[in-house]
């Protein structure tokens, strides 16, 4: 699907440009979307939707369960 709509991945240059010096002075509910964003590939609108009772353990790691339920 990534390569039919021509999506590639960031380059180190783009991260550094995105996540640098800048990424610190914002609030902290937005750094930690964005990382999450970055870590986990989840869309905007998937991580603006979890709730506390979505950050499950699943043997024994920590998970986050997103589901078409919302």
């Amino acid at each position: 699907m990534r390569r039919k709509l021509r999506f590639e991945a960031f380059t180190a240059e783009q991260l550094a440009l995105v996540y640098g010096r800048a990424f610190s002075k914002l609030r902290k509910d937005i750094q930690l979307g964005a990382l999450l964003g970055l870590y986990t590939g989840a869309r905007v609108s998937e991580l603006g939707e979890l709730h506390l009772e979505d950050l499950i353990e699943e043997d024994g790691l920590p998970c986050i369960r997103i589901s078409a339920e919302g």
